[in-house]
């Protein structure tokens, strides 16, 4: 199977769980929680003090609205924080690039990013160029070169897009569409749109 990132189809791995054993492991997973919270959650609540009143709920990732995804102040889910996020820094970029880390936590609690809430920024692509680490205000407080020649760097065929271009299209640049055929978004033996 593949999906479209940017410009290219890439390989997608997965492994095919039957719907009836996530049923099961859910099942399981809530008895647990049960027991470690003396009978009293249920679906839905966070674990922990508070964890079914709505005051704190609307603190947690889990239950805030897009438009007050950065005033959340507990890290708290109601589901797993080991969702996959489905957009991923690039890996030969670093920490803060492209707005993705902003995000990180927001998609493991199962969130989509909303459009909306990506800012518009410039990114540098060139490897070469130096690093400002700046404060809380964005002010830079030191800048640090490179310290690999860059003909020691691997080869970049195409440079990586900043998330607001993922999501938005290209600044200025149309998006070409894949070269090749993409394939459905079906689990084998399944037809698309059936789970």
């Amino acid at each position: 199977m593949c999906k479209v990132v940017g410009d290219s189809l890439q390989q997608v791995e997965y492994i095919v769980v039957p719907v009836a054993e996530v049923a099961s492991l859910e099942t399981q997973g809530w008895e647990i929680y049960r027991a470690w919270t003396d009978g009293t959650w249920k679906p839905g609540d966070l674990i922990g003090k508070d964890g079914s009143d709505p005051a704190t709920k609307a603190q947690s990732a889990s239950y805030a609205t897009p438009d007050r995804w950065d005033q959340v102040s507990d890290c708290r889910s109601a589901t797993s924080t080991g969702h996959v996020p489905q957009h991923d820094r690039p890996p030969d970029v670093g920490l803060g690039w492209g707005g993705y880390d902003q995000f990180t936590h927001w998609q493991a609690c199962g969130r989509l990013i909303p459009k909306d809430k990506v800012k518009r920024e410039e990114w540098s692509t060139d490897r070469m160029a130096p690093v400002d680490f700046v404060n809380e205000s964005g002010e830079a407080v030191e800048t640090v070169q490179p310290a690999v020649e860059a003909h020691n760097l691997p080869p970049r065929p195409i440079p990586p897009l900043p998330l607001y271009e993922l999501l938005h299209g290209r600044v200025g640049r149309p998006n070409k569409a894949p070269t090749t055929e993409r394939t459905s978004l079906a689990w084998p033996g399944t037809r698309e749109g059936e789970y």
